[in-house]
């Protein structure tokens, strides 16, 4: 399976990265990623007490609100992209800097320009339409593009600056080292692909963990029943003197199989990033021309009667067999195949961590006069939950 030639992401620029490259390049860019980001920590223990920290920052600005209601999407918004920007250029950003400021906006900015592009992708001949009449968002979209673009190429000059061979303090000193020793001639390594892949991996490890989180918080707010379940559970088996660690994931059956049911129910990402027919291929009878679009219908597998009873129906129990968490093979929320999220390990730490630790600590709801929460449709589904009550439990 190849990306197609006009996805919605070659509207903007930084559109060289390895998430819509094919054949050789997407294999070596991608094996690079894996392995940079693994020897960084990504899913380990380095990577737990980074978000550990991040969590502990942000339990301290919500404590400071007490009992007002609070905008909990701008906080996580903040704290979960942080985790990914230590892999990526070695620091994490205050709340309050301009740059993690400007961040915030241009993932709302992307997740809302994503929505009416990916009309694009059925009709490539939109492109030169939407750039000349700036329509659906699209001048908005490409001025935060080009300064997140300014912001990588100056993360990316002060790393040159400080650059050791022999000392990799993240993702961008392990893609310059790599390119000082890779000489060969067509290379797929070059700074653009750096800037393109930053900008990917930015995005890839911010939205869909914080979505998925939010969805989860929101299903403790509509069956505050199910909440406590979670929290009498965590009680029980953390209690409330110490921090839930990932290592306690396998002592939580309930906990996680309320994560895994928000991933089914909600489908955070609906419809996968498009793919396509690498070649001329047969299919059940069917003949299937090279370059074909393929969409996976995430919502319709999660949703399916036939592998889901009461598919519309929030049941964490489905999830739980024996006593024990687990995932059947309809579940597929990272997608499939050799293109699937190669960060799974590391969002699924992330939202469990996050969860596990503001159901220890809070209880959450909507103040009496809000019946509704706000939901906007991109590239991916979220949740806006920009007033909402977190109560410390006695």
């Amino acid at each position: 399976m190849d990306r197609p030639k006009n996805p919605p992401n070659h509207l903007m620029p930084n559109s060289t990265n390895m998430s819509v490259s094919n054949g050789n390049i997407w294999k070596e860019q991608r094996y690079f990623s894996i392995q940079a980001l693994r020897k960084l920590g990504m899913a380990k223990q380095e990577m737990e007490e980074q978000l550990q920290s991040e969590i502990h920052k942000l339990v301290e600005e919500i404590d400071k609100k007490g009992d007002e209601c609070i905008n909990l999407d701008s906080f996580l918004y903040s704290s979960v992209s942080n985790n990914i920007l230590k892999l990526l250029m070695g620091r994490s950003l205050d709340y309050e800097d301009k740059d993690r400021i400007f961040l915030n906006d241009l993932l709302k900015t992307m997740t809302m320009f994503f929505r009416p592009t990916r009309i694009h992708a059925y009709f490539p001949w939109l492109k030169s339409w939407m750039i000349k009449w700036k329509i659906w968002g699209y001048d908005r979209a490409e001025c935060f593009m080009d300064k997140l673009g300014r912001f990588i190429e100056k993360q990316i000059d002060n790393h040159k600056r400080t650059l050791d061979q022999y000392t990799t303090r993240d993702y961008i000193d392990a893609y310059l080292q790599s390119l000082e020793s890779t000489k060969i001639e067509n290379s797929s390594f070059s700074e653009k692909m750096l800037k393109g892949n930053f900008q990917s991996l930015f995005s890839a490890g911010s939205t869909p963990s914080r979505a998925t989180l939010e969805w989860t918080l929101l299903s403790m707010i509509l069956y505050p029943h199910m909440q406590k379940k979670v929290q009498e559970e965590l009680d029980s088996v953390i209690g409330r003197e110490r921090q839930p660690t990932w290592a306690d994931h396998v002592n939580l059956p309930y906990t996680l199989a309320v994560i895994y049911e928000a991933m089914r129910q909600n489908s955070i990402v609906p419809i996968s990033m498009l793919r396509c027919t690498s070649t001329r291929v047969k299919l059940a009878g069917f003949d299937i021309p090279k370059d074909t679009i393929i969409m996976t219908n995430i919502w319709g597998v999660h949703h399916d009667p036939k592998s889901w009873e009461n598919s519309f129906t929030f049941k964490p129990e489905r999830f739980i067999q024996d006593g024990k968490t687990f995932r059947p093979q309809e579940f597929i929320a990272f997608s499939y195949g050799k293109r699937n999220c190669f960060g799974e390990d590391m969002a699924m730490m992330t939202v469990f961590l996050y969860f596990a630790t503001l159901m220890q600590r809070y209880s959450i709801s909507l103040p009496d006069e809000s019946k509704e929460v706000q939901q906007v449709l991109g590239v991916a589904r979220l949740v806006v939950l920009d007033n909402v009550l977190l109560k410390r439990r006695k």
